[in-house]
């Protein structure tokens, strides 16, 4: 009652303060829009950092996977499907978010800290069962001779046609089960988080939050390796042995979930101040549909087009993920398979690799305005597709004869050049689909696009690590090559035709977006 009455008082004293000075009730709104955004930013801040652990926790398991698996009579194809299986278990905790936040309309505001909680808490889960079974391994390799652990073979060599062959199946279905209860609760926070950001921002900034969601997710995709290659040194293990102890990476999961917990609870703020966009976003829908003089044909036209600009932007999204997965794993398995290199340097090295996106985040913060985003994205993917032909053992070859450049040293360029200009491409596409999401109600809204792009990222992200292993292992390098090469133009392809002229028209109906006047 005490603080029920003190807002009234305060709100008279506007009005009369308003009636009297109407620069001071103008100077008072300004505040509160203000405060509205710095509320709205900081909970940005708070997700983007949720997002960063969730990510790296992905990656943080891919050097420890081959010999992991190995130790549990698991093939090289099934230690991509663990990596992979956090994706998979990515999809249901995106589906069940988006079904609360469909019937809870006002969740974002309302109860972020026990989305947040409840998704950690199932990460919490999935790491606590990833480290009972790297304990259980660890002691399993350490029993072996030591050639066989310097190896990271087990004794008796395994079936690899099987799925688990004969080291210890009830371990190895735990292992796939904690990463997918990992992954669900992943998909939970990421799903409310995007669908909470589209409330937040407004739709001219959508592009750049984006923007920086995606990167906070590059950025952990490199760390992970890195961290995990730089605790297994910390333990004193000697790079020869490195598969002897697969416990510091699990009890890191833990360590980074308990870190994003205190987070949640002592960084997110109130928001109950906080602006709701998506309502000005479906007024300013609503006014545009009454003055236009093309009625409803006009209105259907442009509904059409900006269902086609998210199902491409989606489809990227499948792509991209798949693509990018498929590098991260198997160039890490190429690199200690096939070049013999050690576990704590392909970390560094893998780690490198993905952080190659910073300097490309800054290049493209101080000239993105010179190129319309279209033209960006076109660039980047033409650069992918450059970076693929590196992949084939052939260019190894003629690098080799002309630069002397080792075929591992090829394999690192292909990633440096792949790696971050496909990522940041389909980033820019993300921001495309957010600006084009349609008002609430439709299949296409905020809230199901959202839904739809974790369910195609996640569909990519397992499948990528899974597919590309095991037509590494069956066919060779030419064939992981040829796989990406198709998956780049495929990538092209869906923007060229499908994204890049409908956003086009759509801008050119509104005349608001230098770009169309812009792009070639």
């Amino acid at each position: 009652q005490g603080l029920e009455s003190c807002w009234i008082r305060g709100a008279t004293a506007r009005l009369v303060v308003g009636s009297i000075h109407p620069e001071a009730m103008q100077e008072a709104r300004s505040l509160e829009r203000i405060q509205g955004r710095n509320v709205a930013q900081a909970a940005r801040w708070v997700y983007l950092l949720v997002n960063f652990v969730l990510v790296f926790n992905y990656t943080f398991v891919i050097l420890d996977s081959d010999g992991l698996c190995a130790a549990l009579g698991m093939s090289q194809g099934d230690s991509g499907r663990m990596v992979g299986n956090y994706m998979l278990g990515f999809c249901p905790g995106a589906f069940i978010m988006w079904y609360i936040a469909r019937r809870t309309p006002g969740l974002w505001k309302s109860g972020p800290r026990r989305v947040l909680t409840a998704g950690l808490t199932f990460q919490l889960l999935g790491a606590a069962t990833y480290a009972v079974v790297a304990c259980k391994a660890t002691g399993m390799v350490r029993r072996m001779d030591p050639a066989e652990a310097h190896s990271g073979e087990t004794s008796e060599p395994h079936d690899e046609s099987s799925d688990f062959g004969s080291g210890a199946p009830a371990f190895a279905i735990a292992l796939l089960i904690g990463r997918f209860i990992s992954g669900m609760g992943s998909g939970l926070c990421q799903q409310f988080y995007v669908a909470s950001m589209l409330h937040l921002t407004p739709v001219s900034e959508r592009p750049e939050h984006t923007t920086r969601w995606v990167f906070s997710g590059m950025l952990a995709i490199g760390a992970g390796p890195m961290a995990a290659a730089g605790l297994g040194l910390l333990r004193g293990h000697s790079t020869s042995a490195s598969h002897l102890d697969f416990t510091h990476v699990g009890f890191g999961q833990i360590a980074v979930v308990l870190c994003a917990f205190g987070v949640v609870f002592g960084l997110h703020p109130d928001l109950e101040s906080a602006k709701d966009e998506m309502e000005t976003e479906v007024a300013a829908d609503v006014q545009v549909e009454m003055r236009s003089s093309k009625s409803e044909s006009a209105g259907c036209e442009a509904t059409s087009r900006r269902i086609m600009v998210v199902c491409g932007c989606l489809i990227m999204a499948n792509l991209r993920a798949f693509g990018i997965s498929a590098v991260e794993v198997v160039t890490a398995s190429l690199l200690e398979d096939e070049y013999g290199w050690k576990t704590h340097k392909i970390g560094v090295v893998i780690g490198l690799i993905f952080l190659c996106c910073v300097p490309l985040r800054a290049v493209h913060m101080a000239l993105g305005s010179r190129m319309p985003v279209n033209s960006w994205i076109r660039m980047m993917g033409l650069v992918a597709l450059l970076g693929c032909c590196f992949l084939f053992r052939s260019t190894c070859a003629a690098l080799t004869e002309i630069v002397g450049m080792h075929c591992a040293g090829t394999l690192v360029l292909a990633g440096v050049i792949l790696f971050p200009t496909f990522y940041m491409g389909e980033a820019l596409a993300c921001g495309i689909m957010h600006q084009h999401v349609l008002p609430h109600g439709s299949r296409f809204d905020g809230n199901h696009s959202q839904l739809w792009y974790n369910l195609a990222q996640g569909a990519g992200r397992f499948l990528g690590p899974w597919l590309s292993r095991w037509a590494t292992e069956a066919y060779g390098q030419n064939a992981f090559a040829i796989q990406q090469m198709a998956v780049t133009c495929i990538f092209l392809v869906v923007f060229e035709r499908c994204v890049r002229p409908n956003t086009r028209s759509l801008a050119k109906s509104t005349s608001g977006d230098s770009e169309a006047r812009g792009d070639p």
